[in-house]
């Protein structure tokens, strides 16, 4: 770990984010002391210094962190405009009628794009 800094803060963060995008508050409370605990560990037995415990510990954390904002910020309004009770966890089948008036961004199997919707409706047919 000692040698290779960048590939031991590499595995920190997508250890942190990865707890993050699977675990609830709570249990991502318990596996930051959990890491903590573990890095403590190897600091005591004299295989790495505090300083490099706390920007491990830190990447760790703030992955976890950066995660939770970026998942904050990905809210819908169909709920709202379809007059939906509650749809969290559930998927719900929509038909939008409109014009994309930005262009097309793929990035691997996602697609960013801006459109004008003229029309919304729940689809009659739902898939499973």
């Amino acid at each position: 770990m000692k040698k290779r800094p960048l590939s031991s803060f590499t595995v920190c963060w997508v250890a942190g984010s990865a707890a993050a995008s699977k675990l609830s508050f709570s249990s991502m409370i318990l596996a930051w002391a959990g890491m903590l605990l573990l890095l403590a560990a190897l600091a005591i037995w004299g295989r790495l210094s505090w300083k490099y415990i706390a920007v491990l510990g830190l990447g760790f954390f703030v992955a976890g962190c950066y995660w939770e904002w970026n998942e904050g910020r990905n809210v819908s309004v169909l709920p709202e405009v379809l007059a939906l009770k509650s749809v969290e966890g559930a998927e719900v089948s929509v038909q939008v009628r409109g014009t994309i008036l930005s262009t097309v961004e793929r990035d691997g199997d996602r697609v960013d794009f801006t459109i004008g919707i003229k029309g919304i409706s729940r689809s009659q047919n739902l898939t499973p």
